[in-house]
C-alpha cells in the first residue's frame, strides 16, 4: 500500500509541476507581449503592413502602366512619391529619374503649391514622362508639376497617384491609381523624419 500511495502522491506532484510550468510559461508570454506593444512593436507591425498595402499598389499601377502605348521614359517623383517613382522606375526599366520636392512648411506658408524645382533639367523635350506621387488630395501639388513639366516641352505627360482621394474639390485626376482611400488613414510607412512624423494618408492631414 505504501508504494502505491508513493506512486499517487509522485504523480500527483509531477502533474502539479506540470500546471506551475505552463502558468509560468503563459504569464511569461503574457508579460512580453504587454510590453512589446507598450514599447511599440505594434506601431512596427502598422508600418510592415503598410509597407505590404504600399508595394501592393506600385505593382498595381505597374500593370496599368505597362499597357500604355509608347510606355513613359522618364519619371518625375513629386514629394512623398520618392519611393514609389524610384520603385516604378526599377520595375518598368526607366532608367531616367528626377525629383522635384514639396515641401510641407512652404505649402503652410503659401496657402498654395511651392515646388521646389532644382532636381530638374533645362528641357525634357522629346521626353515622355509619367509623373508620380504616392497620394492625392486636393490635386493642387499634381497639378502645379504638370504644369511645370509641360513647360519643360515634353512629347507626352501622364500622372499617377498610387492613393488618391475621390472629391469634388479636386483639381486633377491621376492618369493611374491603386486605391480610393476616402474614409481611411494609413500611416505613410517611408515618412521617417521629425517633419513628416505625424504624416499620414487619409482624408485628413491631421494623425487621428
Amino acid at each position: 500500500m505504501g508504494s502505491v500511495f508513493s506512486a499517487t502522491r509522485a504523480s500527483s506532484d509531477m502533474r502539479g509541476m506540470a500546471l506551475e510550468t505552463i502558468s509560468f510559461v503563459v504569464g511569461i508570454a503574457g508579460l512580453v507581449i504587454g510590453v512589446s506593444t507598450l514599447f511599440g512593436v505594434t506601431v512596427s507591425l502598422k508600418k510592415r503592413y503598410t509597407w505590404k498595402i504600399a508595394l501592393r499598389g506600385i505593382e498595381d499601377v505597374s500593370a496599368q502602366i505597362q499597357h500604355q502605348n509608347p510606355p513613359p521614359d522618364a519619371i518625375v517623383a513629386l514629394g512623398d512619391g520618392a519611393v514609389p517613382g524610384a520603385v516604378l522606375a526599377l520595375n518598368l526599366g526607366i532608367k531616367i529619374l528626377y525629383f522635384i520636392d514639396a515641401p510641407t512648411a512652404g505649402r503652410a506658408r503659401a496657402g498654395e503649391p511651392l515646388l521646389d524645382t532644382s532636381g530638374l533639367p533645362p528641357t525634357l523635350k522629346g521626353r515622355r514622362v509619367l509623373i508620380v506621387d504616392n497620394h492625392l488630395f486636393t490635386g493642387a501639388n499634381m497639378a502645379a508639376a504638370v504644369k511645370i513639366i509641360r513647360d519643360l516641352k515634353p512629347e507626352e505627360v501622364k500622372t499617377c497617384a498610387i492613393f488618391r482621394l475621390d472629391s469634388v474639390s479636386s483639381v486633377i485626376s491621376p492618369d493611374y491609381s491603386y486605391r480610393n482611400f476616402e474614409g481611411q488613414r494609413i500611416p505613410i510607412p517611408w515618412a521617417y523624419s521629425k517633419l513628416h512624423s505625424e504624416a499620414y494618408i487619409g482624408s485628413s492631414h491631421r494623425r487621428p
